[in-house]
Parts: structure tokens; C-alpha cells; sequence
């Protein structure tokens, strides 16, 4: 996973959601459910790097970043959750104990 640390890694995101899916996953190190999500993404993650571009977007280390994720995004803030984007546009979008990535082999 990549780390995201500023406005403009989201805007890269989003223009090169045009040419392969991209995938942002939000994490609170504090929240024991996130850490479940976020040991079971490592664990069973199924994309291989052609497919997809997996990203890492810490919510209590980089707030502000959340924020304009949702915003730009036109999604609810939650974490953990898991971000599918394709053109531009959030196409996937699940959180909590619902996170599963092998439902990423269907998008």
C-alpha cells in the first residue's frame, strides 16, 4: 500500500482512476475493528499491481486528507473503509466489518 499524505496524491488518484482502478483504504490505528479490516486487506488482498493501485490513507494522522476524500468523493467519512475508484467516480464503497477484498475481483 501506498501511504497518502497530500491533497494532490487524491487528484492524482482521481485522474489515473480514468486508466486503472484505484483503491484507498482508511485506517484508525486507535479503532480495533479498523485494525481487523486493515489485517484482513493484507492478508487476503487479491489485485495484482496491473490491476489496481492500492492506496493507505491514515484518518487520525492526516484528518484534513480524509475530509477531502469524502468531499471530492461525494461519499460519508467512515473508518475503516475501503474506496473503489474508476473514472473519477467512487464506484465500491464498504466500511467496517464489511470490508472484504475479494469482492474486489468482481468490480
Amino acid at each position: 500500500m501506498k501511504t497518502l499524505n497530500e491533497i494532490q496524491d487524491i487528484d492524482k488518484i482521481i485522474k489515473l482512476s480514468h486508466g486503472k482502478l484505484q483503491l484507498i483504504f482508511k485506517h484508525s490505528t486507535v479503532c480495533p475493528i479498523s485494525r481487523m479490516s486493515y489485517e484482513k486487506m493484507l492478508a487476503e488482498y487479491p489485485l495484482l499491481e496491473d490491476q489496481a493501485d492500492l492506496y493507505y490513507l491514515g484518518v487520525k494522522e492526516q484528518r484534513p486528507l480524509s475530509n477531502y476524500v469524502a468531499e471530492v468523493l461525494n461519499i460519508r467519512h467512515e473508518s475503516p473503509q475501503l474506496l473503489a475508484v474508476r473514472n473519477g467516480e467512487c464506484i465500491f464503497n464498504e466500511s467496517h466489518l464489511m470490508i472484504d477484498p475479494k469482492i474486489l475481483t468482481t468490480i
